[in-house]
């Protein structure tokens, strides 16, 4: 199991690439359906990428058709994210409705990819970004 010690480092390094990937120049939008995977992802930017402890995080705030979504991927080498921490690092980058449970809230979108990527994506609708 990894372990993630909460740190004003750790809050630090979230409030920058928050910072960086809120600002709407740095918005991801995928473009249509259609032609998805032509553009550069987050992942592949690495001032869209922290690493918090062992795990690795990407995190934008991503279009769809008008609508924006805090975007989150998490993940560490080898196993899934241990979900109370994946939770914890999702509240960290703003996500609401969390209960403290390892349980997500519905008002995020969640999926568990399989390999090679192994991570967990989280996503929020944001009503007014």
């Amino acid at each position: 199991m990894s372990v993630l010690i909460i740190t004003d480092e750790v809050r630090q390094l979230v409030r920058e690439l928050r910072d960086f990937a809120e600002r709407p120049e740095h918005y991801y939008d995928p473009g249509p359906r259609e032609t998805w995977g032509a553009k550069p992802c987050p992942a592949d930017n690495p001032r869209h990428v922290v690493y918090l402890a062992s795990y690795r995080c990407v995190y934008s705030i991503t279009l769809n058709e008008g609508t924006h979504w805090r975007h989150l991927s998490i993940s560490v080498a080898k196993h899934y994210p241990n979900p109370i921490a994946a939770f914890t690092i999702v509240d960290l980058f703003g996500f609401t409705g969390w209960d403290g449970t390892d349980v997500p809230p519905k008002v995020w979108s969640f999926l568990a990819k399989p390999e090679p990527e192994r991570c967990i994506v989280m996503c929020q609708k944001i009503e007014s970004p």
